[in-house]
């Protein structure tokens, strides 16, 4: 038996994926999903156990981070949670744990309570393998430790790294790395989503915005967020073209309820993965450093017409970003000089 645990419609994408490989496709899976994607998970993935957990919430989010009820929620969501983990586990013998991010308390509870005969493996989803460790993270990573007991009753630990939990035994990274530990999304059997059509040189007038929960997870305040994003729609609107926005799952839609006044303006539906869509149609693409760059640069998009703006931080990561037009989010007029 294996488990998985698929929080994203990435997640899911990729998971899909991995139940085509040859040592998994006759496995017998339970799979915990989170409510965001859980219908569409039960639709797509058939025959496996798919099991919603709770959402345990352990964000720096400003209206839940002294409300001491919240935290009792989610010490009695872990108490739920890790007796459900034990019972499957002591029925049955678990040979795989996929996992997409030890940075999830969910991912953490069952990394804390996971046989050591169970082989992990963590998978890309973003820019948190190619991270670098800053040196406030060792005070960061002492903080977590003292304080996350005594508020949930479980040691939660502070990750700016992904893939570095002493736990994994595998990294799955779909840009290669010296680590011992990883392997390629190649070798493990991952190729990349399906190839698209070059781009024709034929203007389609589409400009693809790739927005994230940046304020959701407490980087800035949503009042300044909104303000950056409204700047960057004003420049494109005075280009003449037309916008779509491929909001993060996470993000919460009614923050762009200011920005429906525009005419040239559209959204693509949330719980689609940004690496399900077709590059080639839209002239540019701008990005606040998303990991789905990644992506699109792999199928061969010109970075000549990629726009990454630092809104939150920028991220160093070879043969991505550098690639790209990197903008700081104070010097936003410079999208003009891109646009052609």
């Amino acid at each position: 038996m294996n488990i998985a645990l698929i929080q994203t419609p990435y997640h899911l994408m990729i998971f899909q994926r991995i139940l085509k490989l040859k040592k998994f496709r006759h496995s017998t899976w339970t799979i915990y999903c989170s409510s965001l994607i859980i219908e569409e998970a039960r639709q797509k993935i058939t025959s496996k156990e798919i099991l919603e957990y709770s959402n345990l919430d352990l964000s720096l989010k400003r209206e839940i981070l002294f409300n001491l009820n919240h935290y009792k929620k989610i010490r009695s969501g872990i108490k739920d949670f890790r007796l459900n983990f034990k019972n499957i586990q002591y029925s049955n013998s678990i040979s795989n744990f996929i996992t997409f991010s030890e940075k999830s308390l969910i991912s953490q509870l069952i990394l804390k309570d996971l046989n050591t005969s169970t082989k992990v493996w963590c998978i890309d989803e973003g820019v948190g393998p190619y991270r670098k460790r800053q040196r406030r993270d060792f005070l960061i990573k002492l903080l977590y430790k003292g304080f996350t007991p005594f508020l949930i009753g479980f040691q939660y630990d502070f990750f700016r790294v992904l893939g570095t939990h002493n736990r994994i035994d595998a990294l799955v990274l779909r840009i290669p790395s010296k680590n011992k530990k990883v392997i390629s999304f190649q070798e493990f059997g991952l190729n990349q989503t399906p190839s698209r059509d070059p781009y024709s040189g034929e203007r389609s007038n589409n400009i693809l915005v790739l927005t994230g929960p940046y304020s959701e997870d407490s980087k800035i305040l949503k009042k300044e967020e909104i303000s950056i994003y409204s700047k960057v729609i004003k420049l494109l609107t005075k280009k003449g073209f037309n916008i779509i926005i491929k909001p993060h799952p996470r993000e919460l839609i009614e923050k762009y309820s200011t920005f429906r006044a525009y005419s040239n303006l559209a959204f693509i539906e949330y719980n689609k993965s940004s690496e399900e869509l077709d590059y080639f149609q839209f002239d540019y693409i701008v990005n606040f450093y998303s990991s789905a760059v990644i992506d699109i640069i792999s199928h061969g998009y010109d970075g000549d017409r990629i726009i990454s703006i630092d809104l939150v931080e920028k991220i160093d990561l070879k043969g991505v970003f550098d690639r790209t037009h990197q903008i700081n989010r104070k010097n936003l007029d410079k999208i003009r000089d891109i646009l052609r």
